[in-house]
Parts: C-alpha cells; sequence; structure tokens
C-alpha cells in the first residue's frame, strides 16, 4: 500500500467484534511531529484532517496502481486510519457477514445487521445498515457481497458523528448481469470468461453461432455461463430476436426455462428487464399468456422488472397479454415500489402514471413498511415524489409513517444523501402530523436528487 509501508498493524477484532484488518497512526506521529516543530510545517490544524488528507491520496494511489486492494478505509475521531482489504471483505462475506460502512464493523447478514440498524447509536450507522438491508433485494446481482461501484471517494463529514467515510469497492465482475444494455461492450467481463457461443448470442451474431454449431465445436443446449444464463437469456436480453428464433426453432431451446442461479430468470425477464418489446411479444407467443406472470426465485414478475427499468412500452405490452399489475413479489413490493424507484435506464413519470392507471396502489406498505413514497425518498427521485404527493394521493399521515425501523420517507432520503429533498418532504410530513417546523427551501440543484 503506497505510503504506509511499515506502518501498517493488523486490527481484525474490537472486544471480540470483526472490523477492519488494518489500522495505522501513521497520519497522527506526523501530525504530532509536524506540531512540535520537527520536520514539515502544519498545514492541518488538526490530525482528523491531515489523516483524510492521507486517505484520499491512499485511495487514488490505491486505485491508479491497476490492481487496487482497499475495499473500505475511515478515519476515526482521534486520527487512526482503519482499513479494508477487498481480500479481507470478501472472507467476512463468506463467513456470512457485512460490513456496517458507518462504523466499519461487521455483522451478521440479516437479523444482526437489521438490529444493530435499529439500534445504533450514531445516525449514521442506522441509515447506512438500514439502507444495505433495504437495498439488497432490488438489485441484478446474486452474491452474497453487494457490488459496490468504486469510485473518488472523499470524506463525508457527518454531523454528530466522530468520523469520516472515505470509500471505495471492488467491483466483482462475476456479477455483471446478462444482457447489459449496451450489447457490444463487454461490462467489466472479459470475452474469455464466456464461451464464444454466449459471446455470439449477446452481440447478435448468429453465423458465428451456426459456424460453432456446424463444426460441432459448441452446443446451444448445454451452453451456460456461470450463473446459469444461457444463449437464450443473453439474446433475449440483448434484444437478437433472428438468435432467439434460431436457439428456440433450430437448436430446440426451451424458451420458458429459467436460470439456474442468476434468480430464476426466464428469457422473458431478461426482454423485459431490458425493454426489448418484439423479443417479449414473440417470446409470449411461443409460452403463450399463462407465462406472462412467471415469477423469479424473489416472486418478481416480467412486468415488475420492465416497471423498474422504465419500459412503459413493455409495460403496456404484457398489460395486453393479461400481466398482473398488483402482483407483490416475495418482500411484498409491487410494481410501483420498482418503478418509483426511478433508477431505471429508462425511468419516467409516464411509468409511475401508466401503472396509477391501472390501479397499482402507491401507499401499498411492504414488509419493511415501505410504500412507494419511501421508496423514491430513499432513491433520491424528486420528481417521483412530487408526483406521489399530489397527484397519487401520497400527501396523508398514512402515506408518511414510519417504517418497520421507525424511518420515516424524510430520515431515508436524509440517509442517502439528498438533503434538499429530505428538507422538503419533511416539511411535508410535519405538516400533516401538525408539527411545530421551520422550513428553508434549498439553494441551487437539489443535493443528488434524480429528476426525470
Amino acid at each position: 500500500m503506497p505510503g504506509f509501508r511499515g506502518s501498517l498493524r493488523p486490527l481484525g477484532k474490537v472486544k471480540g467484534q470483526a472490523t477492519a484488518d488494518l489500522v495505522t497512526s501513521a497520519a497522527v506521529a506526523a501530525w504530532k511531529r509536524a506540531a512540535a516543530g520537527v520536520g514539515a510545517a502544519v498545514q492541518h490544524p488538526e490530525a482528523f484532517d491531515l489523516a483524510s488528507a492521507v486517505v484520499r491520496r491512499m485511495l487514488r494511489l490505491d486505485e491508479e496502481s491497476g490492481a487496487p486492494v482497499i475495499a473500505h478505509s475511515m478515519v476515526q475521531a482521534g486520527g487512526a486510519i482503519q482499513i479494508t482489504t477487498a481480500a479481507y471483505l470478501r472472507a467476512q462475506s463468506l463467513a456470512g457477514r457485512t460490513l456496517c460502512r458507518g462504523c466499519g464493523f461487521f455483522f451478521g447478514t440479516g437479523g444482526p445487521l437489521r438490529q444493530h440498524a435499529s439500534s445504533a447509536t450514531s445516525t449514521r450507522c442506522l441509515d447506512l445498515a438500514a439502507a444495505e438491508y433495504y437495498e439488497k433485494p432490488c438489485r441484478d446481482d446474486g452474491l452474497s457481497l453487494p457490488q459496490l461501484e468504486r469510485s473518488a471517494s472523499r470524506p463525508e463529514y457527518a454531523a454528530g458523528v466522530a468520523a469520516v467515510l472515505v470509500e471505495t469497492a471492488v467491483a466483482d465482475s462475476a456479477s455483471v448481469p446478462p444482457a447489459p444494455e449496451r450489447p457490444k461492450e463487454t461490462d467489466g467481463q472479459p470475452h474469455g470468461q464466456l464461451e464464444a457461443g454466449i459471446v455470439a448470442a449477446r452481440d447478435g451474431e448468429l453465423h458465428i453461432m451456426q459456424q460453432l454449431v456446424s463444426e460441432c465445436r459448441w452446443d446451444p443446449l448445454a451452453a451456460a455461463d456461470h450463473h446459469g444464463n444461457g444463449p437464450l437469456h443473453w439474446a433475449a436480453g440483448s434484444g437478437h430476436l433472428a438468435v432467439c428464433r434460431w436457439l428456440v426453432e433450430e437448436c430446440g431451446l426451451d424458451p420458458g426455462k429459467t436460470n439456474a442461479k442468476h434468480h430464476g430468470r426466464s428469457a422473458l425477464h431478461w426482454a423485459a428487464r431490458n425493454g426489448h418489446e418484439a423479443t417479449c411479444q414473440w417470446l409470449l407467443q411461443r409460452v403463450g399468456n399463462s407465462h406472462v406472470d412467471v415469477e423469479t426465485d424473489g416472486g418478481d414478475t416480467p412486468l415488475m422488472l420492465a416497471a423498474w427499468q422504465g419500459h412503459v412500452g413493455v409495460c403496456r405490452l404484457l398489460a395486453l397479454a393479461r400481466a398482473d399489475v398488483h402482483h407483490l413479489n416475495s418482500w411484498g413490493c409491487n410494481a410501483m415500489h420498482k418503478a418509483a424507484r426511478m433508477d431505471g435506464s429508462s425511468s419516467s413519470l409516464e411509468m409511475l402514471k401508466f401503472l396509477h392507471e391501472r390501479g397499482c396502489d402507491p401507499q401499498l406498505v411492504n414488509c419493511n413498511g415501505h410504500n412507494a413514497l419511501h421508496k423514491a425518498a430513499q432513491h433520491g427521485s424528486s420528481a417521483a415524489v412530487s408526483w406521489l404527493f399530489d397527484e397519487a394521493g401520497c400527501r396523508t399521515r398514512l402515506a408518511v409513517t414510519l417504517d418497520r425501523d421507525r424511518n420515516s420517507p424524510s430520515a431515508l432520503a436524509y440517509a442517502a444523501g439528498y438533503r434538499g429533498l429530505a428538507s422538503e418532504m419533511r416539511h411535508v410530513e410535519d405538516v400533516l402530523w401538525l408539527a411545530p417546523a421551520l422550513f428553508h427551501p434549498p439553494s441551487g440543484k437539489e443535493d443528488g436528487a434524480r429528476t426525470p
């Protein structure tokens, strides 16, 4: 690790609780020497500030090294730097423990993490642990180790919390879902990790697939990636209708078959998720309309995945095929929960209006105590929040009630970093509950909130 050779000490546990695997006080020692007039002049008012600058530089060098090893790093109040390596994070995940990025400790996935989220005295711990738990059912990856987008990191100061979080995460290529939005790219998954026939199915190269089969170098019936997705899943997810026809009509693949490991999705799930109307229509013709509400392992239907990504045309097609707009998945979410997130490739208010016109209830509460308003707040969907308040009947006490872990919609928005949106929502909540409040409209662009 650049700049820390010889200064790192193993940590692993604090009072029996699993935490970062490495710790260093090098920044504290350097600041004390500078404050005593030894060496370089003091440029930071506190050791904490120097440590924060050191972490920023360390993460940048780690990123530029080409082989990053740091998954999480945070500065404690006194200036000590805790570091969690990617290998250690993976080992903890395999042991069934999840990192709370608020305090840096590991907790058992599921119940222990939820208990920590609800009982933590630090608001930051509650926010991050709860957000991690709430987010899990809606991700595409099927791994126990969450796939976190590695990005340029900066310290985040939270009032009342004596720590600054500076974090990056190593994206795991194994969690890349089939049929990316831009099928000509690998999205981080090298071609060598997929069979040549599956790569051709993903990219719509029918002639390559035909050549591989004619030369007996590839069997499409037995082919599958590490998630159990076969060539038909990839072709349908990429919208290559000609390839889908050939695989089903010439090679004999089952158009209704689900994958083995990736949430139990069928070709129709992938085509709907990625917005390919023609492919969805053809698949329905092959399997029949009785297949329109086929469920994944988590209970999601093709319409729910299309609603999540904002594909109105696909949802309209599936609704005409008598898809159940009111269907609930294993977590008690309906399509409105999915669409209100507004984090899909084509998300828009049109999707929300389409579902509302067909009677999909925006105030339906899932097993976490969330309705569509909670989801919109949690994902910073300011346009969705305004529409839910003004047009979908959510400006009520029932709609803004606390969830299972005692978080209001505004608290979820605040926890996710959407401070301007949280302020506006808190004002509405206070008015509904007749609580005295002072409201200051946010100035400039809202903090990270998304608009269509």
